[in-house]
C-alpha cells in the first residue's frame, strides 16, 4: 500500500502531497527443489537459491526482493560533502530559498538529534516533536546567518542555534519566571 508523503514544492513555501510508489516484487527464483522441500541432487546451495519460504511473510504473503544496487546509485561521503560545499557557495552569492531549503532538508538530522538531547531532562509532558518543530526554526537561522569565511564548522554553530531555539520556546511556553524556577533550583 502507498503512504502520502510531503514533498517540498518547487518553490520552497510549502509542500504537497507525492505518492511513493511500492517496491516492486520480484518472482523467486527457481531452485532445484524437490516437493518436501529439499535439494535435488546435492544441487548446492547458491545466493540466488534461498531458503524455502524465504520470500514470504510470517503470514504468508509475498514479500518484496531487494534489487541491485548500481553504483551510478552510491554516492560515496566525498561525493556528498563536495555537493555540500558546493550547495554552500551558491546560497551565500545567491541567498535562494530553494537552496535554504534544501540544507535544511540536508541538515534536518542534527534537530532530532538536539531535540532529542534536550528532551532526556525533560517531564514527559513535552513532546519530542514539538522539539523539534522548535529546533527546525534554529536551523534556519543558523543557515541564514553562518558565515563560512569564520573557518567554523556548520555543525558546531547550529547545534548551539538549535539548542537555543528550542529552549527559547520550552521557555515562552513556561507559566513560572526564570527566577523563580532559578532560586528553587537553588534551594534544591
Amino acid at each position: 500500500m502507498t503512504e502520502p508523503t510531503p514533498v517540498p514544492d518547487a518553490a520552497g513555501g510549502g509542500s504537497r502531497t507525492a505518492t511513493v510508489p511500492p517496491e516492486p516484487v520480484l518472482p523467486a527464483p527457481v531452485s532445484k527443489q524437490a516437493s518436501n522441500g529439499h535439494r535435488q541432487n546435492g544441487a548446492p546451495r547458491t545466493e540466488a537459491t534461498p531458503e524455502p519460504g524465504a520470500n514470504t511473510h510470517v503470514n504468508g504473503t509475498p514479500a518484496a526482493v531487494p534489487t541491485a544496487v548500481t553504483r551510478a546509485d552510491v554516492r560515496s561521503g566525498d561525493d556528498v560533502e563536495a555537493g555540500i560545499v558546493a550547495l554552500w557557495r551558491s546560497y551565500g552569492e545567491s541567498r535562494e530559498q530553494s537552496q535554504r531549503d534544501r540544507l535544511v532538508l540536508h541538515y534536518a538530522p542534527l534537530v532530532k538529534y538536539v531535540a532529542g538531547r534536550v528532551g532526556t531532562g525533560l517531564p514527559a509532558h513535552v513532546d519530542v516533536a514539538d522539539l523539534i518543530q522548535s529546533g527546525i526554526f534554529g536551523l534556519v537561522d543558523a543557515i541564514e546567518k553562518f558565515e563560512p569565511e569564520r573557518g567554523l564548522k556548520f555543525e558546531t554553530y547550529a547545534m548551539q542555534r538549535i539548542r537555543g531555539a528550542i529552549l527559547d520556546d520550552l521557555r515562552s511556553q513556561d507559566w513560572v519566571p526564570r527566577s523563580v524556577r532559578s532560586r528553587a533550583r537553588d534551594v534544591e
